[in-house]
């Protein structure tokens, strides 16, 4: 199943350099989420959504790149969960959006379809509705 992710280019950066998970991701702690994940102890995790219209709601500045997996359902179904998110535009406003909460040791390279690089971003709506924005192809899979 196709699911993306809006990374640092320091977390792109590792990924293609060891091919692998191992120096990425987040320890999550459950007293400080804003997600109905449980998070096992001394785990890295990595978030996903289902959706490209969701990552508005996420910190989508120009330089962080915009990641593309395809993820078997099995290990998505079990790492399902929801996140609250602020409103890009109305900051009073909280979202609710579907996202995986997934280890990075049950992550394979081979999972990676591609890597776009955010130069020169118009603005959120732009990018999400009309796709106006400057990138970089870093990683396609061949």
């Amino acid at each position: 199943m196709l699911v993306y992710r809006v990374a640092h280019y320091k977390e792109v950066q590792n990924i293609l350099l060891f091919k692998s998970f191992r120096f990425v991701g987040d320890y999550e702690r459950e007293y400080n989420k804003s997600n109905t994940h449980y998070y096992e102890w001394n785990k890295r995790y990595l978030h996903f959504f289902d959706n490209l219209d969701n990552i508005n709601y996420l910190h989508l500045n120009e330089g962080n790149c915009v990641c593309t997996y395809d993820i078997p359902e099995d290990i998505l179904d079990k790492h399902r969960g929801h996140g609250i998110y602020m409103d890009y535009i109305n900051f009073e406003h909280a979202v609710f959006v579907d996202e995986y909460a997934v280890p990075t040791s049950k992550l394979k390279y081979e999972y990676l379809v591609d890597i776009k690089q955010l130069l020169d971003c118009v603005d959120y709506e732009d990018y999400i509705e009309n796709g106006i924005c400057n990138i970089k192809l870093l990683y396609k899979k061949k």
